[in-house]
């Protein structure tokens, strides 16, 4: 996988491209990928930090935290 391709996956997995997180409508400009995505993903990116505040998934840690606090 490019750098260009995966800039293109992450911006329509998260929405925040240019076609409104569709590029199957056109072609992609990966540009200003690299800075778009640095304005949208944290620094350090974990398994765990990926599915909880990227794609925003409950993690099994928060899961049991809110099952405890009930």
């Amino acid at each position: 996988m490019t750098e260009a391709e995966l800039a293109e996956f992450m911006s329509t997995l998260l929405a925040i491209g240019d076609l409104g997180g569709s590029a199957e409508t056109g072609t992609y400009d990966a540009s200003n990928a690299s800075e778009l995505l640095r304005e949208h993903l944290p620094e350090n990116i974990t398994a765990e930090n990926f599915a909880a505040h990227v794609l925003g998934f409950v993690t099994e840690g928060e899961r049991d935290a809110s099952a405890s606090v009930s």
